[in-house]
Formats: structure tokens, C-alpha cells, sequence
């Protein structure tokens, strides 16, 4: 190389690639090549996609604790107790397998407090049903992610007439696990919303072949009184067969609230008619 050639590569402002300045450094080039375009020009470290930065470019690691369906804690919670006699293995084992997403630590507490909801809501005092819900919000704030919480939470909504804030339950339930009896339980909430005809079109989606007979009962009383509610009393006269009642007498005593908001409800009927 020629005499001139080097004075022109000690020039401070020469961008040519490899040059050095007056005092032997190269100038900055913005970190590793790869945030140079396809055309060899640079490409400006705060372009949207090259992936650039002064850590070298590289995409951050999601924490393992991201890829479980644990909501973040945003901000300490305060949360129903949860009596010392309550164990995480009361939870059905079906229903506790679908709690297998979340870490061991959160599973453990949000078991409980579903064991807790399933307790609360098979009495029928006002105060034990709005605990209920109290631990059914906790366990959504936990595991909102998960289907069966949802639908936990949804229940616990419902027993205390919180239509909207169970609706949102059930429809996150069933997106998660397109469980047919989460639109019967929207179509309750339809109905205690006012929207009694809408409650009897969701209904009218469902195949009574996809419900258990218990839930097929269930789906019949929540017809009747959408019907009931439109002053069909005739039809919610016929929805409520014997059979289902039949069905409903057969149920555990945890649930025998249902076999009386059934009978409650046969003899409005009745005295309307």
C-alpha cells in the first residue's frame, strides 16, 4: 500500500471496514455482525428485528416458572385462611390432576382452597357461600389459567348471585377445556342476567348425550327457569320431567340445595298455572 493510502486509512472519519484510528482502536461497530443488513450496510442497533443490543443480540430465556400456567403475583395477596384440618388430597384426584401445571407450592394451596369451596357450597348459609367465593377469587388469582379453577370460581360466583362475574369464569373454562356443562352453567348466568331467551339458545347447542345425568338434570331446572322467566310456564312445566327429578333424589346429600331449587321451583309453576 502506497505512502498516501496510509494517511488516508489514519483519518478519523473513515468507515471503511477493518480501519483503525490514529491511536490504533477500531471504531465501534455496534457489537456482533449479524446487525449489519443484507446489502453489507450497518444497520442502526435500535432497528426493530435485528436482535442487536450490547448483550450481543441474544433472545432473553423465559424462566422456567413461565411455562407453567401460574399467574404472576403482581402484588401481595390477601387471601381467606384456610383452616390447619385441610389437606390438598381431599381434592377429587381427577379434578387435583388437572393441577399439575402449576408449581408444587401453588398446586398445594390452590387444592385447599378448592376443597374449601366444595365445602362452603354445600351448606346453605349466606355467610359460607360468600367465603366461598372469596377463596374461588384467591384461586383464580393463583391459577387463572386452568380450567378447573375457573370453573371452581365460576360456581362460587354463582352461588352468590355474581351472574357477571361468573359468566366470566365459565366462558374462560370452557375455551380452556370446551367442557359442555360450562354452557349450562353460562346459560344460568344468561338467565340471571336477564337474557332468559339467550339462556335457552346456548342451551339448544348442547348435546344431552355430552352430560353425565346428574348434569342433565341440572341443564333441565336451568331451561325451566329460562322458560319460567319468559312466562313459557307450560313448557318449564314439561322440561322438568319426573325422570330428572328421579335423578335428583338419587344425589348425594352435598347436593340436595339442587333436589330443592327443583321442587322450589316445580311448585311456583304450579300455583301460576
Amino acid at each position: 500500500m502506497s505512502s498516501e493510502g496510509r494517511r488516508e486509512v489514519s483519518q478519523p472519519n473513515n468507515r471503511a471496514a477493518g480501519n483503525r484510528d490514529s491511536k490504533g482502536r477500531k471504531p465501534f461497530r455496534g457489537g456482533a455482525k449479524r446487525s449489519s443488513g443484507a446489502d453489507g450496510n450497518k444497520v442502526s442497533r435500535s432497528s426493530p428485528g435485528t436482535g442487536a443490543k450490547r448483550t450481543g443480540g441474544s433472545a432473553r430465556r423465559p424462566h422456567k416458572s413461565e411455562t407453567r400456567l401460574d399467574r404472576p403475583m403482581r402484588k401481595p395477596r390477601i387471601e381467606p385462611l384456610i383452616p390447619e384440618d385441610i389437606e390438598a388430597k381431599m381434592l377429587p384426584g381427577k379434578v387435583r390432576a388437572e393441577l399439575l401445571s402449576l408449581s408444587a407450592e401453588n398446586s398445594e394451596v390452590v387444592a385447599k382452597q378448592m376443597v374449601m369451596i366444595d365445602r362452603l357450597l354445600s351448606s346453605n348459609d349466606e355467610a359460607d357461600r360468600n367465603l366461598a367465593n372469596q377463596f374461588g377469587k384467591a384461586a383464580s388469582e393463583r391459577a387463572g389459567r386452568v380450567g378447573i379453577v375457573r370453573q371452581y370460581a365460576g360456581r362460587a360466583s354463582l352461588s352468590v348471585g355474581d351472574f357477571a362475574e361468573a359468566k366470566k369464569h365459565f366462558s374462560a373454562a370452557f375455551r380452556i377445556n370446551g367442557n359442555p356443562m360450562m354452557k349450562v352453567f353460562l346459560a344460568e348466568c344468561e338467565t340471571g342476567l336477564g337474557k332468559a331467551r339467550k339462556s335457552l339458545d346456548l342451551l339448544g347447542e348442547i348435546a344431552l348425550g355430552s352430560l353425565t345425568p346428574r348434569d342433565a338434570a341440572y341443564a333441565h331446572l336451568v331451561s325451566a327457569e329460562a322458560r319460567v322467566a319468559l312466562g313459557q310456564l307450560d313448557a318449564a312445566l314439561i322440561t322438568m320431567s319426573r325422570k330428572y327429578e328421579e335423578i335428583l333424589t338419587r344425589l348425594s346429600s352435598e347436593e340436595s340445595s339442587l333436589l330443592l331449587r327443583w321442587i322450589s321451583l316445580k311448585e311456583h309453576i304450579t300455583s301460576q298455572l
